[in-house]
């Protein structure tokens, strides 16, 4: 199992308020990988997937893989665009969207 973390639909509309994606309709856990907790979410603007980096990613390194991937999806490389909040910017770790018991590092949703 690769859900780690576990959130609530409180939790993550809390969070996803500072993105411009819509209402949360449903979430699930996404049982694949080893490392993070991704889960599947479904809004009112469409599909997109939350990551939660674990423990056993540095949190200095976080900034750099989505960077990365920023990068790589910008330019018509097939990989997750990760979202820019509403302040224009990547923001870490999850107190910064002033949700309660905060799991673990950083999260953040990719666009399908």
């Amino acid at each position: 199992m690769a859900v780690y973390t576990h959130v609530s639909s409180a939790d993550l509309d809390l969070f996803l308020k500072d993105y411009d994606i819509g209402d949360l309709i449903e979430f699930e856990g996404i049982s694949e990988g080893v490392e993070n907790t991704n889960y599947k979410l479904k809004t009112e603007k469409g599909l997109f997937i939350l990551t939660i980096y674990e423990d056993r990613v540095e949190e200095q390194d976080i900034p750099f893989f989505l960077e990365y991937m920023f990068y790589l999806s910008s330019n018509d490389i097939n990989c997750p665009l990760p979202l820019k909040n509403g302040e224009k910017n990547m923001k870490q770790p999850w107190p910064t969207r002033s949700a309660p018991d905060p799991p673990r590092k950083m999260q953040h949703q990719a666009r399908l």
